[in-house]
């Protein structure tokens, strides 16, 4: 987090004149990545869902963006999204162990159970109003899965991670002018560790905004596998 601000500053990004956005899971153990960025960038809007899909859509991010401050003519924000894995101190995935929990649950939970679905064949497509969330994530996943796949947890997780950064891309750029906006896109894979370490493994991080070169620059400064945000306060995760 602290790399991505100190880069980022060098764009004109600074806490007094940026918002902070974060599409993430729903999940309380992804609110270490949340912290972080409202630690750097103040005040944050909160476009999280199931598996950090952006199911906000158009209305929400119209939202987020009427929200943020106007310094010098520019409206800028950092937006943070990814979906997120668990791996335990002994090295199952999709496993992590909370707090008053004996037993260990998931991560993603919701991810794992369209992977359960399609290992048993049977899965529901209708859009259920119920569980509008994660009827609008299987649609997604599904219609990017080659018919008779099984993807297990780790590529079902770096599909969401390709999705979740498309979807922002296409949503930023057919809703904001960079004549108006400036802002910053960093996304990739939140993974929970033991002993309550979080890292993230990153996949996109640019800048968009009319001072920039073709309005996209790329921003190449992440180690290629993972970036540390560890929280020492919070409970232990086997």
């Amino acid at each position: 987090m602290k790399k991505t601000f100190d880069v980022l500053q060098n764009y004109g990004f600074e806490s007094e004149n940026t918002m902070g956005m974060v599409a993430l899971c729903r999940d309380e153990i992804t609110e270490p990545l949340f912290n972080e960025v409202v630690k750097y960038w103040g005040k944050t809007f909160n476009c999280c869902s199931l598996g950090g899909f952006l199911t906000i859509g158009r209305t929400g991010i119209n939202a987020a963006a009427a929200h943020t401050p106007i310094y010098d003519g520019m409206r800028r924000f950092t937006f943070y999204g990814m979906p997120h894995i668990a791996i335990s101190r002994y090295g199952e995935i999709g496993k992590v162990y909370r707090h008053g929990i004996d037993k260990p649950s998931h991560a993603c939970g919701s991810l794992e159970l369209i992977v359960n679905e399609l290992n048993r064949g049977h899965f529901n497509m209708i859009l259920d109003l119920e569980d509008l969330e994660e009827s609008l994530i299987r649609q997604k996943l599904l219609s990017h899965i080659k018919y008779g796949s099984k993807p297990d947890l780790i590529k079902m997780t770096k599909l969401a991670c390709n999705i979740i950064s498309i979807d922002i891309n296409n949503l930023l750029l057919k809703q904001l002018s960079p004549n108006i906006f400036n802002y910053a896109v960093m996304t990739g894979i939140m993974i929970h560790g033991p002993l309550d370490s979080n890292w993230v493994y990153p996949r996109d991080f640019y800048v968009v905004g009319e001072n920039f070169p073709h309005q996209l620059e790329k921003i190449k400064t992440f180690h290629p596998y993972r970036l540390e945000i560890v929280n020492k306060s919070r409970g232990r995760n086997g």
